[in-house]
């Protein structure tokens, strides 16, 4: 077995298996390395894409493991504040996401 040989289907093409098929998908493994090579740029760029205020949110959060309080204290924000604008971090990073 070969992921150099011909692809059964394409008996007028020059593609080979390994150009058709994805071993990692077929088994079930995890993703790809470029997959989580995209999947991490485009979460970058949705957190360089957030409203200031938002992205030193996001950021607070990922660094306290995601405790809306710590957050709020490192931010200097009171707690009211801290969670409106998870709330709305919520909803844009759903926004995004679809």
């Amino acid at each position: 077995f070969s992921l150099n040989a011909s692809a059964p289907d394409a008996e007028d093409s020059d593609d080979e298996l390994a150009d058709i098929l994805d071993l990692e998908e077929t088994l079930g493994g995890p993703p790809s390395w470029h997959q989580r090579r995209a999947e991490a740029a485009d979460i970058a760029e949705a957190l360089a894409s957030l409203p200031d205020d938002l992205r030193a949110l996001a950021f607070s959060m990922l660094a306290s493991g995601g405790n809306e309080m710590a957050a709020a204290r490192d931010l200097g924000i009171g707690r009211k504040k801290a969670r409106c604008l998870h709330d709305r971090l919520r909803k844009v990073l759903a926004w995004l996401r679809d």
